[in-house]
This record gives structure tokens, sequence and C-alpha cells, in this order.
């Protein structure tokens, strides 16, 4: 199942659906039809094989993202207050030390992206693992160790929320990629009308 057998490490998934889905007309991104299901079964489809357990974070639809078949977890702050809301009640119950917090609307994430980040994360000695394709740097999907849970406590307790300001306090490592539609998203309903490859 699992694709990263360095030190045999076992590797936990969040993928956020927590998002009030402001800028597609406050629709829940995870559950837009798309290629003839959901956005996030196609996300699940790219990390299962790589990942050893799956949680989705979500706030809403809650008996939706259920037949899913997976964990379901909230966010312990109210009123949607953005990813590292999801990231953080993620973190508190995952089984395993390392974790990849993924968005619900990037389907088409690289099969190696475990693998990748897991390596680069090691070989630096780093608290977190990201991409960055095109000098353009891609906060989330990223892999996490489990000891940033109490950094991000802190972090938020400070009532900031941004992805880029916590990872300023950690110790982060960036790997390039040269395939700018591996981390692709949808965040306008006009992208919605990219064709499925």
């Amino acid at each position: 199942m699992l694709t990263t057998q360095q030190d045999n490490k076992k590797i936990s998934a969040i993928i956020l659906a927590g998002g009030q889905g402001r800028r597609m007309g406050y629709q829940d991104k995870g559950l837009i039809q798309w290629g003839g299901k959901p956005l996030i079964a196609h996300v699940i489809e790219r990390i299962k094989s790589q990942t050893d357990e799956i949680f989705v974070n979500c706030n809403q639809n809650l008996e939706q993202y259920q037949q899913l078949g997976y964990p379901i977890i909230t966010d312990k702050l109210v009123g949607f207050q953005g990813p590292l809301a999801g990231i953080e009640s993620g973190l508190e119950v995952i089984s395993h030390e390392y974790c990849l917090a993924c968005p619900c609307d990037t389907p088409f994430l690289p099969p190696s992206l475990v693998n990748d980040l897991y390596t680069a994360l090691l070989a630096n000695e780093s608290d977190a693992a990201y991409a960055v394709c095109e000098q353009q740097r891609h906060y989330v999907p990223v892999l996490l160790h489990k000891r940033g849970l109490a950094s991000l406590q802190q972090y938020l307790a400070t009532g900031q929320r941004s992805i880029h300001g916590w990872y300023k306090t950690i110790k982060t490592t960036q790997i390039e990629y040269n395939d700018t539609q591996a981390f692709a998203n949808f965040n306008q309903p006009d992208s919605l009308l990219t064709d499925k490859t």
C-alpha cells in the first residue's frame, strides 16, 4: 500500500475539506462533481496507495463525507478558520509520526509525492516539506512531522492563521517539481471546465 519504505515509516493523511468555498460561490469544494465523482474522491485515489491511513477534515455535510468510508475530523476552532485548523485537529488524532496534509481540490497529485516529500524532509531534518513549481510555492500539500503539533497550537493561540506564517516558525524544506498541473486546484467556477487528463 505504502510506497515510502525508508526506515519502514508509515504515513497518515489528512484531506482538508473544511473550508466554506467562498471563491466557489460557497459550494463545498470536496463534494463538487467533476469527472463523474466528487473532487475529494480524485484526491483519495491519488494518495491512498501512498499512505497508510486517511482522515477527512470537514465542517459541513458530514454525512456525505462519511459515505467515503474514512474517519471524519472537524476543526476544534469554530468559524471556518482555515487549513491550519484542520491540520491541528488531524495531527491530534493520526496514528503515525508523519502526515500528509492535502487539499480536497487537487486531483492531479503526483504518484511519487509522499516519497519525494519524505525523502526531502529526512535529508534536511525538517518539520515540513512542500512543493515548488516554477517558483510558485504550494504550501499544501505538505508532509509534516507530528512533533509540529505543539508549535502549531502555539501559533494558532496567537490568533494567526497563515500557513506561510506558521512555516516561518518551524524548519521547512522545499522540493522542486516541473509539472505545474500536478498541484493545480479548483478555486474558481471556471476551473471546473478543465478536462480531466
